[in-house]
């Protein structure tokens, strides 16, 4: 049994502080570690007790938290991972952004599924497995219009081993019995995305379809041998996972942390130079390709906006080998591997 997140190793009961509520999930921490809880929903800025266990290197909540007291911010405890300290900006992820010295070029993903499926792609996966009461089908569905047609078919022709990829025989047979109670819901769901084909053929919207979103190599933090990965560690495994291209921790420069819209939580971005571009190719169920685009081109592109701060970094005619994820030689660079920075929370499996 532990007391503290970082001393995790099969589970236990541990005693955090809830740092910001994220849709189905909660940020929390100690002083020892921080992470993204799924299926809970807390208080923010409680004192919660938790009984957690370890399933496939993520933490998942068992039976109902406990709530001790119910703080006002500035009475938090530091948080391991405090960006900015108070009010405290979890990290939700980590990840690389790796360059071509060769070609000047940037290494971009595009995600299996788009981000507004994912959503709904987690939420029927909590319910199937018990976490969740029931379909939340309003919030599923609220922005149904920005599914791909891909997504919609799936859903309206209930293509379970394209929605989760990962998905064995086994795990699909699991989930059986809740997939029956649930089953008027899910005819609800599913003729939510036969509607929407319809509508979209009407307008001819097939002519410009909406495919899931480009973006860096990047994921959430796991347990690790009884250790919550630190940013880092988290940032290079995703990069292996994603992009099939391998690199240790020193490797890696500027940290820098990028601000989700709404500005709740923040993904920290680590610089790769590379020699060439050899080695990369689409890997992971979640990554369905792999390109190379030059530093202009994302620089001018809307949907790289909020990276600039990095991108600019690469733009510069100074070098920045000097400056490694573990130095000093910046105030981001300081704050995100010492003692005030920690892991971010962990992806679904």
């Amino acid at each position: 049994m532990s007391d503290k997140l970082g001393e995790l190793s099969h589970g236990g009961v541990v005693t955090v502080v809830v740092l910001a509520a994220w849709e189905n999930a909660s940020f929390i921490g100690d002083d020892t570690a921080s992470l993204k809880l799924f299926g809970a929903v807390l208080p923010v800025h409680a004192v919660v007790r938790l009984r957690v266990e370890i399933r496939k290197n993520n933490v998942w909540l068992c039976g109902a938290p406990e709530i001790l007291s119910q703080p006002a911010p500035e009475a938090q405890v530091p948080i391991f991972n405090s960006t900015t300290g108070p009010p405290f900006i979890p990290l939700e992820s980590c990840g690389v952004i790796v360059f071509s010295e060769a070609t000047k070029r940037v290494l971009v993903v595009r995600d299996y599924h788009t981000k507004v499926f994912i959503d709904v792609q987690f939420k029927l996966k909590a319910a199937f497995e018990g976490r969740i009461d029931g379909l939340p089908l309003p919030l599923m569905t609220a922005h149904i219009r920005e599914w791909a047609v891909e997504e919609l078919t799936w859903i309206a022709e209930w293509k379970l081993s394209k929605v989760w990829p990962f998905a064995t025989a086994e795990r699909l047979k699991e989930w059986n019995p809740k997939m029956k109670a649930l089953d008027p819901q899910i005819k609800q769901l599913y003729r939510a995305a036969k509607a929407e084909i319809a509508r979209r053929a009407a307008e001819e919207r097939d002519s410009e379809p909406i495919t899931a979103a480009w973006g860096f190599p990047k994921g959430g933090a796991k347990v690790v041998r009884g250790r919550v990965e630190q940013p880092a560690e988290s940032a290079v495994r995703e990069l292996a996972e994603e992009t099939q291209i391998h690199a240790d921790v020193r490797a890696l420069q500027h940290p820098t942390d990028i601000a989700r819209p709404g500005g709740t939580v923040v993904d920290r971005f680590f610089v790769l130079r590379r020699p060439d571009e050899s080695g990369a190719a689409a890997g992971g169920w979640d990554v369905a390709a792999i390109e190379w685009r030059s530093l202009p081109a994302l620089m001018a592109s809307p949907e790289f906006a909020r990276f600039a701060p990095i991108l600019k970094i690469l733009d510069s005619s100074e070098g920045v080998s000097e400056e490694r994820a573990g130095g000093a030689g910046s105030e981001s660079a300081a704050r995100s591997e010492s003692g005030q920075a920690g892991a971010a929370g962990p992806a679904t499996d």
